[in-house]
């Protein structure tokens, strides 16, 4: 006989891990999930991982522009920030190798329209200096 929801979430509970869809609840919810249920890789994420370029920022030789929303709760900011360290830590120089535009009112999706001109412009000024036409 299949256990209740409330059994299999006590299991859960008691194996230390939560069902993933379980994050979709709400931010604050999904974050007190997060911070407390190690996560386990996906066989997406295993797979990806030999090719990001987070791993190889010393042989990335072209400008970059990296732009990131303090915000946004789909791709924590951390990730952008640890790239950027990354490249630093390879020599990279912020204005020459790369752009690093963090918004702290953008979310992932650029709902605000000072976000969304904000990063038009960065774009406008990056391509005006690395891809002048």
């Amino acid at each position: 006989m299949p256990r209740s929801a409330t059994a299999r979430r006590t299991a859960a509970r008691s194996r230390g891990r939560l069902p993933s869809t379980w994050q979709r609840w709400s931010p604050t919810t999904a974050g007190t999930l997060a911070a407390t249920v190690p996560r386990r890789r996906s066989a997406a994420q295993a797979a990806t991982s030999p090719i990001s370029p987070a791993l190889h920022a010393d042989q990335i030789s072209i400008p970059l522009l990296i732009v990131h929303g303090a915000k946004d709760e789909r791709v924590p900011v951390a990730q952008a920030r640890g790239f950027v360290a990354r490249l630093k830590k390879a020599g990279k120089v912020e204005g020459r190798d790369f752009t690093y535009l963090e918004q702290s009112e953008n979310t992932h999706n650029l709902l605000r329209e000072e976000d969304r001109r904000g990063l038009l412009n960065a774009m406008k000024s990056f391509l005006g200096r690395h891809n002048p036409v």
